[in-house]
């Protein structure tokens, strides 16, 4: 079983609605599994670890788990950096710049 991170960013201080993406899945001994989006959701698209680390590190945002747990952004990639040499996902999968990625949703 796996744990889903997500990414909250554009608050708004007034009515403090957000924006929720799903930054991936982490499943014990796998390689973590990013959701990947094409065109759209506001970016041009966010379809490389390159891209996502951008978004991570330079958005005022926050990243949780599934489970509510915040987790600090610099931990989480050194997190996702750390399961590159495990298992790899072979189902529906896009490796780009070795890392996995899926372009549609999942859980």
């Amino acid at each position: 079983m796996g744990i889903n991170y997500y990414l909250i960013t554009d608050i708004c201080n007034c009515c403090k609605r957000y924006r929720k993406i799903h930054i991936g899945l982490s499943s014990e001994g796998w390689r973590f599994k990013f959701r990947g989006y094409d065109k759209g959701y506001d970016d041009p698209s966010i379809s490389t670890f390159t891209r996502w680390k951008e978004i991570i590190l330079n958005r005022k945002s926050f990243i949780f788990d599934e489970n509510c747990k915040i987790i600090p952004r610099k931990r989480f990639l050194k997190y996702i950096e750390s399961k590159q040499n495990l298992k790899k996902y072979e189902h529906k999968i896009v490796t780009i710049e070795g890392y996995d990625f899926r372009f549609n949703e999942f859980s």
